[in-house]
């Protein structure tokens, strides 16, 4: 039997942010436009574009620059 993953064992489902949302969130968070933002990872706009639409998956180098950048939140 599949089983839902619940939050306190409530019927609600548990959200499971996406790779594209957690990017989005990380610019938002920056307060930065997609343009600041791609120069800032030192990717171009559209694929910054096709990563928060989950269209596809950053690169492993990219993926780093995303997280170095992540950590300039706190």
């Amino acid at each position: 039997a599949s089983e839902a993953i619940t939050r306190d064992n409530r019927e609600q489902p548990l959200h499971v942010a996406s790779v594209g949302e957690c990017i989005l969130n990380i610019r938002s968070a920056r307060g930065l436009s997609q343009v600041k933002f791609a120069r800032e990872v030192g990717c171009s706009v559209s694929s910054l574009v096709k990563w928060e639409r989950d269209i596809v998956l950053p690169r492993p180098y990219f993926a780093k620059r995303l997280l170095a950048v992540a950590n300039k939140i706190r």
